[in-house]
């Protein structure tokens, strides 16, 4: 990137990171999905895809919502974005199925969503990707001292994650009951 002098124009500044964009040139696309701000509308052959390919989105977001006990309406619509993000990426000139690229995205969305929305206290990041890690070393049963290890962390560290994150999310509905 070139440095900017005072004569230069100054080019926009990003939202999301307030790193500089690039400078518009005639005929460019607006920036891609990476962009959370950006929207962009499917054209109709994304449409088109995206609709023939709404049931791997209900299965993965049933099966997230058998395995997290999270209703199964609250992570449709995340399943769905996913599944538009898909429909916007995928490229089929390179030969590979659409369920090769789909499932991923959706996946993908779902865990945001779940990282997002899944506990009742603020958890930071590196909190929440501690406890999906050890989701699989904690269903094996192993002890605390060697999931911490498993996690390449220190058991006091680990303890305050599994307090944080080991409790089921409850909505504020069953609180009162």
């Amino acid at each position: 990137m070139a440095l900017l002098t005072p004569t230069a124009p100054q080019t926009p500044r990003c939202s999301s990171h307030g790193r500089t964009a690039p400078a518009a040139t005639p005929g460019a696309t607006a920036p891609g999905p990476r962009h959370r701000n950006t929207r962009r509308q499917l054209s109709p052959e994304q449409r088109q895809f995206a609709e023939s390919h709404l049931n791997l989105a209900k299965q993965q977001a049933r099966r997230f919502a058998n395995r997290h006990g999270i209703p199964y309406d609250d992570l449709l619509g995340a399943a769905y974005e996913g599944l538009c993000k898909a429909a916007l990426g995928f490229d089929a000139s390179l030969g590979h199925r659409p369920s090769s690229y789909v499932v991923p995205k959706v996946k993908g969305e779902l865990l945001h969503h779940l990282r997002d929305t899944g506990f009742l206290l603020r958890i930071t990041h590196r909190m929440r990707e501690l406890w999906m890690k050890a989701r699989r070393p904690v269903a094996l049963g192993l002890a605390d001292g060697e999931i911490a290890a498993v996690l390449g962390i220190e058991l006091p560290e680990w303890l305050e994650v599994r307090q944080a994150c080991g409790l089921r999310p409850v909505p504020l509905e069953e609180e009162g009951e």
